[in-house]
């Protein structure tokens, strides 16, 4: 079957949150009639899957490799075109996640995985692509963009554990500080031109100064697509004004404190005291002169009684790995690193008049997770996707190799159920739907 390109589901860039198994890949080479895809510049070829009912196009280049001159620069579109066809049947190296450990990585990462659902007739999905007329970390920024200016580019947006709302920006001096790191680490501080030294270093060198200098990504203010703080936008109604779900985990906060080296994995931080717990949350309080009340405002809302606190699925206070203000200092980290954009994206949806879906995923036992972690941030997206017929993430993403494993037949009902209900078998952390004409 052919398909024009506003009939591709352009699932999102390829990256480590793409649930394309090998053996799912190889067990549908040899179909006599593979799928192909037409877009503008040629047709290309992908492979069809049985269980999901979904074509697969694999590393569809959509800009010129990012490299040489045009890396850390806006993506240059493709200018050449081919005749007859192209393989889109293999997936192609992971692009670099700084901070991130990967054994097969590139530069290149101009790349779409794109997956199109032919059990259900629906519109184009796009995950911060550059033919949304920018690149964006997330639906949830491409929803503020630019004031919240409204192209007309998607109809309705989707966020899992986050959405529009943002974190501060480093201050000027942070800034300053670590891309002066970046460049003595690259040997590039004393160049006449830095970008153009930064763009000549290997690969592997660049990674390893940015990991170094301990960056923190973060939206930067700069009047134009990122006009002024998102909550204020949010307030103002300054957003793309289309229907949005969005939702959360219970226990999203266990993966965001404690350190711990993947899903399941014991914390390397422990908060044995209150002080550990004020420490933390004051990390989050920007108005310096405002901290000593608004500490012990938070103190208030967030007590010292493990009953209350996450995870839910363990019971009782946690040993002292753990510390006995852990419970304390996850329930506030999950507030503050998902649950509080949940709410206030929902708030302004409805102030507004927009229709706005919110929900929050609750379900225990998951695949080996010991109770310790409980339903923690990502533990979603294998039952979005319906991951029952591949490995999972493999260890050390779970102790168990993945998520189904174990499991009984609730679980996977369960995933089919969540598969079929909003969007077919694919998802990122943010999501737009495009328009079709």
């Amino acid at each position: 079957m052919a398909y024009s390109i506003l009939q591709i589901a352009l699932a999102t860039l390829l990256g480590y949150f793409v649930l394309v198994d090998a053996a799912i890949i190889q067990q549908t080479r040899a179909e006599a009639h593979p799928p192909k895809a037409k877009v503008q510049n040629g047709t290309y070829v992908g492979v069809h899957n049985d269980h999901y009912n979904i074509d697969y196009f694999l590393g569809i280049p959509f800009a010129q490799p990012p490299i040489g001159i045009l890396r850390l620069a806006p993506p240059v579109s493709l200018n050449s075109s081919f005749s007859g066809t192209r393989n889109a049947t293999n997936l192609q190296p992971v692009c670099v996640q700084f901070q991130w450990q990967s054994t097969t990585v590139s530069m290149d990462l101009a790349f779409w995985v794109v997956l199109l659902s032919k059990s259900r007739a629906l519109p184009i999905l796009v995950s911060g692509t550059s033919a949304l007329h920018f690149i964006g970390s997330s639906a949830g920024s491409q929803l503020l963009a630019y004031g919240g200016r409204n192209d007309s580019l998607f109809r309705a947006a989707i966020a899992d554990s986050d959405g529009p709302l943002a974190f501060k920006s480093p201050s000027n001096a942070t800034q300053l500080q670590t891309w002066e790191s970046i460049l003595n680490l690259t040997g590039c501080s004393t160049a006449s031109d830095s970008m153009a030294c930064l763009r000549g270093v290997s690969s592997a060198n660049l990674s390893y100064a940015v990991n170094a200098s301990r960056v923190t990504f973060m939206p930067i203010t700069d009047g134009g697509f990122v006009e002024t703080h998102s909550s204020a936008q949010l307030l103002n109604g300054q957003f793309v004004q289309v229907p949005l779900l969005t939702g959360t985990n219970t226990d999203e906060g266990t993966n965001f404190v404690g350190s711990p080296s993947h899903i399941g994995a014991l914390p390397t931080i422990a908060y044995p005291n209150d002080t550990s717990f004020l420490d933390y949350i004051g990390q989050s309080i920007t108005n310096t002169t405002a901290s000593a009340a608004a500490l012990a405002a938070l103190s208030v809302l967030y007590p010292d009684i493990p009953a209350i606190g996450v995870p839910h699925s363990h019971k009782g206070r946690l040993n002292s790995t753990f510390g006995s203000q852990y419970a304390r200092v996850a329930t506030f980290a999950g507030d503050f690193m998902a649950h509080r954009d949940r709410r206030l994206s929902a708030q302004m949806w409805f102030k507004y008049n927009v229709p706005v879906y919110t929900y929050r995923f609750n379900q225990w036992p998951i695949g080996g997770l010991p109770d310790t972690t409980g339903t923690t941030h990502f533990t979603e997206i294998p039952l979005v996707q319906d991951h029952e017929v591949q490995d999972g993430y493999l260890a050390p993403w779970y102790p168990a190799g993945g998520e189904f494993t174990s499991m009984d037949s609730d679980f996977y009902a369960l995933a089919r159920l969540m598969n079929k209900a909003p969007i077919p078998p694919l998802v990122t952390f943010f999501r737009c739907y495009l328009k079709t004409p």
